[in-house]
């Protein structure tokens, strides 16, 4: 800037922490800017209109200091940026009408044109791009966002969001949701392979299968569980002294199938009587459209001689009701019962149903 008053024409005064003494009595002075001047007996030096609301001249005897942060904290910076009603502390912004409406919202950084443009009392959210982040209003809080227009249909108080691309227009009303990318394919912002590295060779307790909607590309889980149980016989859903010297059962569940294998000896059938079953499987049976699986057995007297040997799961339980084929094909069965066993029964059964 250029000074001109009444003594030596174009002294220049220089700041960046360098002062300039005159004096000079007051008279009418010019200042000249990079763009205009500025001509008075006093000029006065004003940041915020254009600088940001926390930006200042702040002058003490004949030291005039620029101010970048305000008394709460918040250091907006950026025509238009932030306003002079911001109550609340810890913000940070850079950039064109970043922060325009914030009020007692604290704690939110904001970095780029029109980034949290919007915002009033939300609190802790992340923008960083032009255009991010612009529509939330309220109270919306805790939301990170990285790139260019993000969250153009967040208008509410959508909360607790990850974005982290170009163009995510995010999906209105929705709050905790993780986006990478705008879409699959090669289209700006669109993804069409993906890496995570630390994935591979590593196992973890409590697995489950992750999935996702191709349609959508939404990621979810499908049940996933493993272990063992301990399969038993009832007659007429009675147990009443049978004694066991082998009760194992081993399972794996993906989805909605379960994929077992179990090995049951008895020394001792009791005196229960009524229909024979399976009890004990490791996860209730989903429903059942007649489906049977083939078991092999020691002990059991098959039903007329054949022995195709069945059972059906039982909806609802962790039941399966045991069968014998009564001609060579299969076609026909019939229902095991206590009559058929001997106390020295082996049953032995491997397949799926479906929970």
């Amino acid at each position: 800037m250029s000074y001109e008053g009444p003594g030596p024409v174009n002294t220049v005064l220089t700041g960046l922490g360098n002062t300039s003494t005159s004096n000079y009595a007051a008279a009418s002075i010019t200042i000249a800017g990079n763009s205009g001047t500025a001509t008075g007996s006093t000029i006065t030096f004003d940041a915020n209109s254009n600088a940001g609301s926390s930006v200042t001249f702040s002058g003490a005897s004949s030291t005039v200091s620029l101010i970048v942060s305000d008394v709460n904290s918040n250091t907006i910076i950026g025509g238009s940026a932030g306003n002079g009603s911001i109550s609340g502390s810890g913000n940070t912004g850079i950039g064109l009408a970043n922060l325009f409406s914030l009020t007692s919202g604290a704690h939110n950084t904001a970095l780029g044109y029109a980034s949290l443009d919007s915002l009033t009392t939300g609190s802790s959210n992340v923008a960083i791009g032009r255009n991010t982040l612009f529509k939330l209003i309220s109270s919306a809080s805790y939301n990170t966002a990285v790139g260019d227009s993000i969250g153009s249909n967040y208008t509410g108080t959508e909360s607790s969001n990850i974005a982290i691309g170009y163009n995510i227009t995010g999906t209105t009303g929705e709050s905790n949701v993780l986006r990478i990318g705008n879409g699959t394919g090669t289209g700006n912002g669109q993804l069409n392979t993906a890496y995570i590295q630390g994935i591979a060779g590593n196992t973890v307790a409590n697995p489950t299968i992750v999935t996702q909607n191709s349609a959508t590309g939404q990621m979810g889980t499908i049940p996933y569980a493993e272990g063992t149980f301990t399969p038993g016989i009832s007659f007429g859903n009675g147990t009443t002294g049978i004694v066991y010297s082998v009760q194992s059962g081993k399972y794996t569940r993906i989805g909605n199938v379960v994929y077992f294998a179990l090995t049951i000896t008895t020394t001792s059938k009791g005196s229960s009587t009524g229909a024979a079953r399976i009890t004990g499987l490791p996860i209730t049976v989903g429903a059942q459209t007649g489906q049977i699986i083939f078991f092999q057995s020691d002990g059991i007297s098959p039903v007329a001689g054949f022995f195709n040997l069945l059972m059906n799961p039982t909806s609802a339980s962790t039941n399966a009701l045991l069968y014998s084929a009564t001609n060579a094909t299969g076609s026909a069965i019939s229902g095991l019962s206590d009559t058929n066993f001997i106390n020295a029964t082996t049953i032995r059964a491997e397949g799926f149903y479906f929970a």
